[in-house]
């Protein structure tokens, strides 16, 4: 049985032998927005246009049935990057396009148009050489795109939101990744103000946004987003072992951030983050530092005991992340109404070495999945093992170039389909219009993008 309309997602049950037609669910289209404290509150429900229908159909046979591919190349792993330009110098830019020549990698490059950040280092377009710099960047095939207007809020920000432009200087930027939070992104918008804020980015030429989500940590075995399972708690601590096993960095700490990210709730990760800063405090021994640690390790304790945690942790390992079940990667936001904006969903990539080791790139080939990593190539804090940058000197990691290296000779065989974000999203426009045809007994496929074959 096959439904003849390439729309919503289907849910399988095998112990019921069941299958379920999500038209419609929130975690088809996941976005939240912070409340005042800082906490996410997601979407969970939207309201559909008056007389909005739907014209459902199957088509039953015992013939083999078509199966599309995800890339203009055919049944190929795709990876695709969207770097965050928080850590950017003039010299970190200079070098990270340099190794990404050489590598023969394509990516999604976040830039900042003002300088306001509160550390000494800035890269943005206010910069004396950086435009010229960025051109070099789109003249080696890369895209930019906005991550917000500068590293940090200042006085101009809102008005920087307000009244900004594409560069005439460069090509017209349709991509915007949310930055931190700062008061005029996505996030930080009340949801019954969201339609404005598309609608304003929409007359600004933005067709798409990222939904600040990432669908998990990446590793050696969480590297494919239409994979539910390497979201789940299982994928993660399994990864630890297996990074051990195959002799590739590891940071264990920045596993339990990424657990108390994935595998609890918000109040415990908040918690923990303010008893690790009584912690620091205490170390230091500053004033009232012990009953702040007192209060904030009740809290946690506190927090550690809600059931639903446990019952996650113990009885449910394998099952991913709510906002991971269904494998989204774009998607319409129903808050931004008809404004012609779609959405994007990443992975977290920080350890290079491991997530392109020849065991990822082995699992990449083998599923023909899809990653959309979420990157800092210029960050170079000893809490990220595997990064490209040892220090701000620019003093290369040599194995993290190595499996760069290996991707990028993946992506010039032909084995990979490295797409920009924007590449990759006009495609996937293109597999929403698919439509099937019957013919007797068999199923065609009509307005497929890519290769098409048949199986059992």
């Amino acid at each position: 049985m096959m439904a003849l309309s390439n729309f919503g997602a289907w849910e399988v049950f095998p112990k019921k032998q069941k299958l379920r037609w999500h038209l419609i669910h929130p975690d088809l289209t996941p976005s939240f927005t912070y409340d005042e404290a800082d906490k996410r509150i997601w979407h969970k429900e939207f309201s559909l246009p008056e007389g909005t229908q739907y014209e459902l159909s199957f088509f039953c046979t015992y013939a083999k049935v078509p199966e599309w591919a995800r890339t203009p190349l055919g049944f190929l792993p795709t990876v695709c990057f969207t770097d965050h330009c928080d850590f950017d110098t003039p010299e970190l830019l200079l070098r990270q396009r340099e190794i990404l020549k050489e590598c023969g990698i394509r990516i999604t490059k976040g830039i900042f148009l003002y300088d306001y950040s509160h550390h000494p280092f800035t890269a943005s377009l206010e910069h004396p050489g950086i435009l010229e710099e960025f051109k070099k960047w789109e003249n080696d095939g890369h895209e930019l795109a906005y991550h917000a207007f500068s590293k940090s809020e200042g006085p101009d920000s809102v008005s920087h939101f307000q009244n900004y432009q594409s560069p005439d200087e460069l090509q017209t930027i349709e991509t915007y990744i949310d930055h931190g939070f700062l008061s005029y992104n996505a996030t930080r918008q009340k949801p019954e103000d969201l339609f404005q804020w598309a609608a304003h980015q929409s007359e600004k030429g933005i067709r798409l946004n990222w939904n600040y989500v990432d669908a998990f940590e990446a590793t050696a075995n969480c590297n494919n987003q239409l994979a539910p399972i390497d979201s789940s708690i299982a994928a993660l601590w399994k990864s630890k072992y297996l990074h051990q096993e195959l002799g590739l960095p590891e940071d264990t700490s920045r596993l339990f951030k990424a657990w108390l990210s994935y595998g609890t709730n918000e109040d415990l990760d908040f918690a923990v983050k303010r008893l690790q800063v009584s912690l620091s405090k205490a170390k230091n021994r500053e004033q009232n530092a012990i009953v702040d640690l007192l209060k904030n390790g009740l809290s946690s304790l506190g927090n550690s005991l809600d059931s639903k945690i446990w019952k996650r942790n113990l009885f449910n390992r394998t099952s991913p992340n709510h906002f991971s079940s269904f494998s989204t990667v774009f998607y319409k936001n129903p808050l931004f109404e008809d404004n012609d904006i779609w959405s994007f969903q990443t992975a977290s990539v920080k350890n290079y070495e491991a997530v392109f080791s020849q065991y990822g790139l082995d699992k990449m080939q083998r599923e023909k999945g899809v990653l959309i990593a979420h990157t800092y190539l210029a960050y170079t804090g000893q809490n990220h093992q595997g990064r490209l940058f040892l220090d701000e000197s620019g003093e290369i990691n040599q194995k993290a170039k190595s499996a760069l290296r290996e991707l990028g000779n993946l992506i010039r065989q032909g084995k990979v389909w490295n797409p920009t974000v924007k590449e990759m999203h006009h495609f996937y426009r293109k597999l929403s219009s698919i439509q099937y045809q019957i013919e007797g007994d068999n199923l065609q496929v009509d307005n497929c993008p890519g290769p098409v074959r048949f199986v059992d």
